[in-house]
């Protein structure tokens, strides 16, 4: 299992949980599941770029 499915599934479960205590969490506590939750999915593509950069394969492409 990769990093990448590991950090999916956390992001999963976080999102899941958010919203199941939502009703009752305080506005911090939600903006704190949302900021960590975007941490995570950032860090699930970034990761996900380095795999293809290894592979080399071209990550990105410009056009100027």
């Amino acid at each position: 299992m990769t990093v990448a499915v590991q950090a999916h599934r956390l992001v999963v479960v976080v999102v899941a949980l958010a919203f199941a205590v939502a009703p009752i969490a305080n506005p911090l506590l939600l903006g704190l599941v949302l900021i960590l939750g975007g941490t995570v999915a950032a860090y699930r593509g970034a990761s996900d770029l380095v795999a293809i950069a290894r592979d080399g394969e071209v990550v990105f492409r410009h056009y100027i």
